[in-house]
């Protein structure tokens, strides 16, 4: 209505200028036009005037529908970030109690003296401890589906995250082994990397309430990538985000290039003595 009345303006002012000059008779368009517009602005005005005064203020009303059928309960929601923090604190102890041990049991000069290669022996603890984390993860996965959490939406791409986050996770408890002296040192770690999964991962509060450099450590946990995974094959009913599987390959190799980097440096350190 804005615009039209600029309009009209416009063409009074124009009729002004006609009817000064006198020339009425070539305007007769023009007239019609004016006449027209001012009908139009006068059932615009109508409109206006019938028009609810709450729908002006508030045009638009929100509706939501839950596409799932029913909404989560507390416990449910919480479930994927229950898994997560349960394969990530199992594998970081695991990992976490291996090397230590060994290096205070004297297996590493055992090693030393066989034809075994640092890296065959990480590769070899890798494997060991994966088959008893993702049968766990299994088994868990079944606890949760008795107390209603429902079946992951795509079954491989639920063992493969289960893979790549207790890969991930053995990797960080095998640097916590590499940089612990006691067993009772590398447990102080673990539950170190505990509670810093539980605050700082996204299981309680959303991880876009803290702060970027707070975010950043979210970020570089297993953990914090496997809850937003297995929310999305459990809960979504949708394929896991392709940022969660780069995040979390890329975790697994910096971390077993560094673990295997250490070993390698302690079997020198071991052989020179």
């Amino acid at each position: 209505m804005q615009a039209d009345l600029a309009t009209l303006q416009n063409q009074l002012t124009d009729l002004e200028i006609v009817l000064y000059q006198g020339k009425i008779e070539e305007q007769t368009a023009k007239f019609r036009a004016i006449n027209e517009k001012l009908s139009g602005l006068e059932r615009d005005a109508q409109l206006l005037r019938n028009y609810p005064p709450d729908a002006l203020v508030s045009p638009l009303r929100q509706s939501y529908q839950n596409i799932s059928g029913k909404a989560y309960s507390q416990m449910q929601f919480l479930s994927p970030g229950v898994l997560a923090l349960l394969l990530q604190h199992l594998a970081i102890t695991l990992g976490a109690l291996t090397l230590v041990r060994e290096r205070l049991r004297g297996a590493v000069e055992i090693f030393n003296v066989t034809p075994i290669d640092a890296a065959q022996v990480v590769i070899g603890k890798y494997l060991a401890y994966l088959i008893f984390i993702v049968i766990t993860g299994l088994l868990l996965m079944g606890a949760l589906a008795i107390i209603g959490v429902p079946l992951p939406a795509s079954w491989p791409q639920f063992v493969l995250l289960v893979v790549l986050l207790a890969l991930a996770s053995l990797g960080y408890g095998f640097l916590l082994s590499v940089l612990s002296n006691s067993d009772s040192q590398a447990i102080q770690f673990s539950m170190l990397a505990l509670l810093l999964a539980l605050f700082f991962s996204g299981f309680f509060i959303p991880l876009e309430n803290f702060a970027p450099f707070v975010q950043w450590i979210g970020l570089s946990m297993p953990m914090t990538h496997g809850i937003i995974g297995l929310r999305d094959l459990l809960l979504n009913g949708v394929n896991v985000a392709v940022q969660t599987w780069l995040a979390l390959s890329l975790m697994v190799v910096v971390t077993f290039a560094v673990v295997v980097f250490a070993v390698r440096r302690q079997f020198r350190d071991a052989d020179s003595r």
